[in-house]
């Protein structure tokens, strides 16, 4: 969204003349990390693992596919370790992670 600035003019209606964006943040890519797990087998536990790794503040879940686990995360919020923890916490084995 962004602020939208009206020109008034007496007797005309109210239209919005610009859309007014507020300075663009940059914000640094973070960090990717792929897991290989082992006790997936099959959609029900794609969807247990997408649940467990979109829990874990600061974790952009990309895909979960049956055996790996593709993220982004906020190293600010959490690491690899409590990504990965969350995972096994869900009842699954992380067998590796790069």
């Amino acid at each position: 969204g962004g602020i939208y600035a009206l020109s008034i003019v007496a007797g005309a209606p109210l239209v919005p003349t610009a859309l007014v964006h507020p300075p663009a943040t940059r914000t640094p890519a973070m960090p990717q990390l792929t897991l290989q797990i082992s006790g997936m087998t099959c959609g029900h536990c794609v969807a247990s693992v997408t649940r467990a790794l979109s829990a874990v503040p600061g974790v952009t879940v990309d895909t979960v596919t049956i055996g790996n686990a593709s993220v982004q995360f906020d190293p600010a919020r959490t690491t690899p370790a409590a990504i990965a923890q969350a995972v096994e916490e869900d009842g699954y084995q992380v067998v590796s992670s790069a």
